[in-house]
């Protein structure tokens, strides 16, 4: 999935695409993405948390 992920990045038209939907395409290592995905996690959390969103 990894390998997939920087192949479709590096491709300019699926990256422009990206691009034109407001995203950053970008490949990371399995180990970037897993602090990624952590640090995304616990900002989420602290948004939801002052916003105030409570489960439904």
């Amino acid at each position: 999935m990894n390998a997939a992920t920087q192949a479709a990045v590096k491709d300019t038209p699926t990256a422009d695409k990206l691009r034109a939907l407001g995203l950053t395409p970008e490949a990371m290592d399995t180990a970037r993405f897993d602090t990624f995905v952590k640090e995304d996690t616990a900002r989420w959390k602290e948004w939801i948390k002052i916003s105030g969103i409570q489960p439904q």
